[in-house]
C-alpha cells in the first residue's frame, strides 16, 4: 500500500474495523504483559487511530504510539484526549530492530 493510499484510510479505519478482535487483542495482550503497581513503559507499533494505545493506558501502562500516517495520528490525538489520556504519538516506521523518527 502506498503513503497516499495509507493516509486516505485513515478516514475509514476505525468503520471497517471489527471492534471485537480489539476487545480480543486487548484481553490476550494484558495476559502476558507484566503486572505492575508502578506505570510500565509500552511501545504501540503501527497504532493507527489508538484505540490499542488508549485501552493500554487505562490499563495503566506509560504509552508511546507509533505509526507511519500523520492522519491516523490525528485520529489517535483526539481519541487520547477524549478518553482524558496522556499518550505520546510519533510519525514514524519501524524497520527491523530501528524505529526511524519523522520529525
Amino acid at each position: 500500500m502506498n503513503m497516499a493510499t495509507y493516509e486516505t484510510f485513515a478516514a475509514v479505519y476505525d468503520a471497517v474495523m471489527d471492534d471485537s478482535l480489539y476487545d480480543l487483542w486487548t484481553d490476550f495482550s494484558l495476559r502476558h504483559l507484566p503486572k505492575s503497581k508502578e506505570r510500565k513503559k509500552l511501545l504501540e507499533l503501527a497504532c493507527g487511530t489508538g484505540i490499542q494505545s488508549v485501552r493500554f493506558s487505562q490499563a495503566g501502562f506509560d504509552v508511546t504510539g507509533l505509526d507511519l500516517s500523520a492522519d491516523m495520528l490525528k485520529i489517535a490525538e483526539k481519541r487520547a484526549a477524549s478518553a482524558k489520556q496522556k499518550i505520546d504519538f510519533i510519525e514514524g516506521e519501524y524497520v527491523g530492530s530501528l524505529a526511524s523518527r519523522h520529525l
